[in-house]
């Protein structure tokens, strides 16, 4: 009685820790490294995005020293700076030997760009198409991720139901097997019926593994992705209809996320032209600035400002890089279009990928049931001697070959459903 109730709450704990799909991407979304990864760095574009929008933002500048010199020349001018010139500072025994005089200097000073040819401005506008271009690349990952996700879960519940399929032919083999009377050396018929039987265990034991192997395999990847250690997911009871309830709940773009990124990139990079057309441009700004002198004599306030003009008349680093940049756009642009044309065409050969399998898929099921059907009957004819040994073998290695047909089918059907999401979504 203790053994049931350890093994019934053993059960009733694994089936609460069975998550479903959406769970597990509530799980990934919340502890996927990569996924986090791509949040940070939307939040970083998005923080270049603002700083690029703050150009406009004057310039502030403080600067301070203070120090004690002898030195002919700063003696004379900080002491201008004060408003403490003398007469006999310019006799020539004090001009040219002063003695050691304690300075401290304070500016603060004001940049204000007013014209920059329009660089700032255009590099504003590039900030705002790269950081549109990271949300759609997040998104990219997001559905990728997700992607991924639904082909593990996927092929797990595959390889469960397939699994199901293949153990009833090796229970019902090792039925067989079991009150099989005539399987003797000495019969040679009999005996080759064995053979053929317990190739079928075989055959079929080889099979269980590699599922196995394959839900192990998968499972440890998506609690790696979840951080969760412990966790199983539920199993769908049928392929086909896990397919169908999954595409008819995703949304459809005009083309992928992929693409759209494309886009706005060269939208972006259509900017640098004009940014690198300012360095042919004047620079106009105003500035102001107010200095502090103190020293041993007195203390000064004086003020500056003004407005100045930059203007680079010829610089050999300057040189081509407008047309660098317009050539640069025209090869992204042909690119994008490659792109666009093929993306199109394998969204195309996708559809029809996906309509032909869907038909496949149906038509295999319909021939495992009926194939099933006869292998009810044929163990019925058997029980009665009218099929020999090697002819139930026979008959089951059909229905392993189905099977393993089947096997195939459902996962390119899978994976074939993931991949057209990833270009609608």
């Amino acid at each position: 009685m203790k053994w049931l109730i350890i093994i019934a709450f053993v059960s009733i704990n694994t089936y609460a820790n069975e998550k479903e799909l959406s769970e597990l991407w509530t799980l990934t979304q919340s502890n996927s490294e990569r996924l986090k990864s791509e949040e940070a760095q939307l939040e970083l574009m998005s923080l270049k995005k603002d700083r690029a929008g703050r150009h406009w933002i004057p310039r502030v500048m403080l600067g301070a020293r203070s120090y004690k010199t002898n030195d002919p020349g700063s003696v004379l001018f900080n002491n201008l700076g004060q408003g403490a010139v003398e007469q006999e500072d310019f006799a020539e025994a004090n001009i040219n030997n002063p003695d050691d005089e304690t300075y401290t200097n304070t500016s603060l000073m004001i940049d204000l760009p007013l014209y920059e040819g329009g660089l700032k401005d255009n590099q504003n506008k590039m900030y705002k198409k790269l950081l549109e271009s990271q949300q759609l690349n997040k998104e990219a990952t997001y559905t990728q991720s997700f992607s991924e996700l639904f082909v593990d879960y996927g092929m797990i519940s595959r390889n469960h139901l397939n699994s199901n399929l293949l153990n009833k032919i090796n229970r019902a083999t090792k039925n067989i097997l079991a009150k099989y009377k005539v399987g003797t050396k000495q019969n040679p018929v009999g005996y080759s019926g064995l053979l053929g039987l317990k190739s079928v265990i075989n055959r079929v034991d080889a099979f269980l593994v590699q599922l196995a192997a394959d839900s192990d395999f998968r499972l440890n990847l998506i609690r790696f992705k979840t951080a969760q250690e412990n966790l199983s997911v539920k199993k769908e009871k049928s392929i086909s209809q896990f397919v169908a309830k999954f595409k008819e709940s995703h949304s459809k773009r005009l083309s992928s996320t992929k693409l759209e990124n494309f886009k706005l990139k060269i939208d972006a990079i259509g900017y640098t032209s004009d940014m690198e057309q300012a360095r042919y441009l004047p620079q106009v700004g105003l500035f102001a600035s107010s200095n502090q002198y103190i020293g041993d004599r007195d203390e000064n306030n004086v003020q500056t400002m003004g407005v100045y003009l930059k203007w680079d008349l010829f610089n050999n680093d300057s040189y081509g890089r407008v047309a660098e940049a317009k050539k640069k756009i025209i090869s992204m642009k042909q690119k994008y279009s490659y792109a666009a044309k093929k993306e199109s065409s394998y969204k195309k050969s996708l559809e029809s990928a996906l309509i032909a399998l869907k038909k496949n898929d149906k038509t295999l099921k319909q021939t495992l049931n009926l194939l099933d059907e006869q292998t009810k009957i044929s163990f019925k004819l058997f029980k009665r001697g009218k099929l020999s040994g090697i002819q139930m073998a026979q008959i089951l290695n059909q229905k392993i070959d189905l099977i393993e047909q089947n096997i195939l089918l459902e996962e390119k059907l899978i994976t074939t459903t993931a991949q057209n999401y990833q270009l609608y979504n």
